[in-house]
């Protein structure tokens, strides 16, 4: 039986996340924190570890959080985050601020479908994951591996904010493609064998529905095919092993191409730029939000 859990795991390991924690504080100050000048990444997001805060928005409302309250700025949007009210046993406010960076462009398909904010409240069916994460925060505060430990426990964060959104909203475009029982079940076949040279039919199968309904369902959610997205999912594939430096030849072998330039035509087709220059690029010196190509 094929594991129809995983698809949303696989999606965000393969766009590599980076987390970057600006700010880890506690503080009796006023203004706890804004935005810094240098580019850790466009999307952030803020944990109120006590006290009770108010973020201002340009051009919106504030709004007010206590401790435990999480919120996510999928894109860049200036704000500000103001301690109104002390702590009564500390007389303290604290928050943690993380910048998110990613290797892969084509997340942006994905952060562009989430609203300007996403708001995570400290409710009953939060806190048993926020609590945790909130509780190792606090005691590694202070551990000489700070900043490798916090980032960690970042990425997780944004993981769980991102999951706890499509929990509760419907319509998410491609994102529902990953959680939708009938659509799942093909990504984790196709997941676990990008280089099966995968029919319809078969995916169909799998899923214990006929061809068209499979082909209609995926149309819907990502206006790709199934066998679109197959390609599409192994240029993603693709693209992390050549990050990696890994030979052309190799990678497109591993990801069901026996001819480079039938690989190299759908790579360059989706990110806009030819394989061979991604794996030249280094890490520090590639900024992939430059590039153009196919959102899809």
């Amino acid at each position: 039986m094929v594991d129809a859990s995983s698809p949303l795991n696989d999606l965000l390991s393969v766009f590599s996340m980076h987390a970057f924690v600006v700010k880890n504080l506690h503080t009796c100050d006023s203004l706890l924190l804004s935005p810094p000048s240098r580019n850790y990444g466009k999307t952030s997001f803020h944990l109120v570890s006590e006290g009770i805060c108010s973020l201002e928005i340009v051009g919106k409302e504030n709004i007010q959080l206590k401790a435990g309250d999480l919120v996510l700025f999928p894109r860049q949007m200036p704000h500000k985050l103001y301690d109104i009210k002390k702590n009564s046993t500390t007389n303290k406010t604290g928050a943690l601020c993380a910048y998110l960076s990613f290797d892969n462009p084509q997340v942006n398909s994905f952060l562009d479908i989430l609203p300007d904010i996403v708001l995570v409240p400290y409710i009953e069916k939060t806190k048993h994951w926020i609590d945790p994460l909130l509780k190792l925060i606090i005691i590694e505060s202070d551990s000489p591996e700070l900043p490798i430990i916090i980032n960690k426990l970042s990425e997780i964060i944004f993981v769980r904010i991102l999951k706890y959104y499509i929990d509760n909203h419907q319509s998410l475009g491609m994102l529902d493609l990953y959680t939708d029982s009938l659509t799942s079940v093909a990504l984790s076949a196709i997941h676990k064998d990008i280089a099966k040279n995968w029919q319809l039919e078969e995916l169909a199968g799998l899923c214990g529905v006929s061809r068209t309904t499979l082909a209609n369902r995926f149309k819907k959610l990502s206006g790709m095919s199934p066998i679109e997205y197959l390609v599409w999912w192994r240029m993603q594939k693709a693209w992390k092993k050549l990050k990696n430096r890994e030979v052309v030849i190799e990678v497109a072998e591993a990801v069901g191409y026996q001819s480079v330039s039938a690989f190299s035509k759908n790579f360059k087709k989706i990110f806009g730029i030819g394989p061979g220059e991604v794996r030249r690029q280094h890490f520090t010196e590639f900024d992939p939000t430059k590039i153009g190509g196919n959102k899809k």
